[in-house]
C-alpha cells in the first residue's frame, strides 16, 4: 500500500509539473509563428517609411521597432526557460516590456537624442535587463549564462558607439566606469555578503561600462537610484512575493532599472568629460 501511495503521489507531481511546462507545443507554435509575422510587419513598415513624409516616417519607424521589440520579448522569454538557472515567465510580460522600451529608444533616436551608433547598445541592453530582472525577481539570482556574455557583448557595442560617433573618450570612460562600479560592489559584497550577492557583483562590470560611456557622473546617480528601487521592493512588494526571497531583497532590478534610464534618456554617448 505505501508503494501505491508513493506511486500515485509521483504521478500527481509529474502531472502538476507538466501543466506548468512553458514549452508546450501550442505555445512553441505561437512563439515560432510570431517571429516571422513580426519580421514581415517590420519589413512592410520599413518599406512604407522609405516613401513617407519625414514626420510620418518617424512614427512608422517607432511602430516597426515596437513590433520588433515584442518579437524580441517572445524570444527572450523562450530562452529564459532553457538557459541554466533561468526562469519561466508568463506570456506577454517580456513581450510588452521590451516592446515598450524599444519604442522609447526609437522615439529618442528619431528625435535626435540618441546617436545611431548607440542603438545596438540600447536594444541589446534592454533585452539583457528584462531577462535578468525577471530571473532576479522570481528566484533572487542572476545566472552566469546572462551575466558573463554581457562583458564581451557590452565591450563590442560600446566600441561600435565610440567609433560611430568619433568619440574615443567613450572607451576610456566605459573602462573607468566598469572598474569603479565593479570595485565598489565587490567591496560591499566582501564586507556584507548577505546585502549584495555575487551575481550583482558580476553584473556591475557591464553596467558600470555602460554608465561610464554615457557619463561618469551617471555612476553615483545610478547607485542611488538602484538603492531606492531596492528599498521600494523591500517595502511595497506583497508578503507572499517577499517570502520567495529567503536570502534578502534582489538588488539586480534596481541596478538594471537605473541603468536603463541612462541608456534611453542619457543622451548616450553624446557627452564626455
Amino acid at each position: 500500500m505505501p508503494s501505491l501511495t508513493s506511486h500515485a503521489h509521483t504521478q500527481d507531481l509529474c502531472q502538476h509539473s507538466s501543466r506548468r511546462t512553458p514549452s508546450s507545443p501550442g505555445r512553441l507554435r505561437r512563439t515560432r509563428l510570431l517571429l516571422p509575422l513580426a519580421s514581415l510587419a517590420v519589413l512592410a513598415l520599413a518599406l512604407a517609411a522609405s516613401r513617407a513624409t519625414p514626420g510620418f516616417r518617424h512614427w512608422l519607424i517607432i511602430t516597426a521597432t515596437t513590433i520588433a521589440g515584442a518579437a524580441a520579448g517572445a524570444l527572450i522569454r523562450w530562452l529564459l526557460a532553457r538557459i541554466p538557472r533561468g526562469t519561466t515567465v508568463k506570456p506577454g510580460i517580456c513581450e510588452f516590456t521590451i516592446a515598450l522600451l524599444w519604442s522609447l529608444i526609437a522615439y529618442q533616436w528619431t528625435t535626435g537624442h540618441i546617436a545611431p551608433g548607440w542603438l545596438p547598445s540600447a536594444f541589446l541592453f534592454t533585452c539583457f535587463a528584462t531577462a535578468l530582472t525577471m530571473t532576479d525577481l522570481h528566484h533572487r539570482r542572476l545566472p552566469n549564462a546572462l551575466t558573463i556574455p554581457a562583458y564581451p557583448i557590452t565591450a563590442a557595442c560600446i566600441t561600435v558607439a565610440a567609433l560611430s560617433t568619433d568619440n574615443p573618450a567613450t572607451l576610456w570612460q566605459a573602462a573607468t566606469g566598469a572598474t569603479l562600479f565593479l570595485t565598489l560592489h565587490a567591496a560591499v559584497h566582501l564586507l556584507r555578503p548577505t546585502a549584495l550577492g555575487a551575481g550583482d557583483v558580476k553584473l556591475s562590470g557591464p553596467l558600470g561600462a555602460i554608465l561610464g560611456a554615457v557619463h561618469l557622473a551617471a555612476l553615483p546617480i545610478a547607485a542611488v537610484l538602484a538603492a531606492g528601487v531596492t528599498v521600494l521592493l523591500a517595502t511595497a512588494t506583497p508578503r507572499d512575493v517577499r517570502s520567495r526571497w529567503q536570502s534578502g531583497i534582489p538588488h539586480g532590478p534596481g541596478l538594471l532599472a537605473a541603468t536603463t534610464l541612462f541608456v534611453i534618456f542619457g543622451g548616450a554617448p553624446l557627452t564626455s568629460l
